[in-house]
């Protein structure tokens, strides 16, 4: 290997982005169920003060979102965003900031039939808080939903038949 060759791939390595990986399901648009791990940025894109959200990595510009698949951690998928219908978070994934945002207790009813019931986090304008004010206004594709007896759940807009208001 030439000196200069060996410099390219020393750079090419120097590129490595270092990645957190955080436990997923994923419901894709076939009902195909697919377990893995993401991997977040360290540092988010928006808040350089702490590392990305998933539903920040899904409300991206990339169309294909990388997926480390948990029964062979050597396979690698490439899903593309617009055929999760939801994604099931291993653990609770909101910063201390959203965990104070406006919650809105809602029964949600997915085009496939499923129901989901949890506290739809609204980030809205102080003063503004009415739940059709938040949802056609809303310029994300994907909602985060707070579940206290289950797994918190981040689901596509475009496959949601539905939203009930509890309370």
């Amino acid at each position: 290997m030439t000196s200069e060759s060996k410099n390219l791939v020393e750079t090419v390595f120097d590129l490595k982005v270092e990645k957190v990986r955080f436990p997923i399901k994923v419901l894709m648009a076939d009902q195909q169920l697919i377990e893995g791990n993401l991997f977040l940025s360290p540092t988010s894109r928006l808040f350089h003060h702490r590392r990305e959200l998933v539903r920040e990595l899904l409300n991206s510009e990339e169309r294909f979102l990388s997926l480390e698949v948990r029964e062979d951690r050597a396979l690698m998928l490439f899903l593309n965003k617009t055929n999760l219908v939801k994604v099931i978070l291993g653990e609770r994934d909101l910063t201390a900031e959203t965990d104070l945002a406006h919650r809105r207790i809602v029964k949600i009813m997915l085009i496939n039939g499923e129901t989901i019931t949890g506290n739809l986090i609204v980030e809205m304008p102080e003063g503004t808080t009415r739940l059709s004010d938040f949802l056609n206004s809303h310029p994300n594709i994907y909602l985060y939903v707070a579940r206290d007896d289950t797994k918190d759940v981040i689901l596509n807009l475009d496959y949601i038949k539905s939203i009930q208001s509890i309370s």
